[in-house]
């Protein structure tokens, strides 16, 4: 999913990515946040920024949500 959407491909509802996340708004707003500042490349510098309190399952789900966005 991750490489469809880095394509340009656009998700019909991507919100459903965030909900599948199981995250508060507080903690999706932080990952965002933080991928904003560190980029997407990597998921580690995201990880850490969050004090390890997000896990790498849900970086990948807000990482695809993420470069969706940028997309449109």
């Amino acid at each position: 999913l991750y490489r469809y959407a880095q394509d340009g491909h656009e998700f019909a509802k991507p919100i459903q990515l965030l909900e599948q996340s199981g995250l508060s708004q507080t903690h999706i707003d932080a990952a965002l946040a933080a991928f904003a500042e560190h980029s997407h490349e990597r998921l580690k510098p995201v990880y850490d920024s969050l004090n390890q309190q997000v896990t790498y399952d849900q970086l990948h789900l807000l990482r695809i949500y993420f470069v969706s966005q940028l997309v449109e």
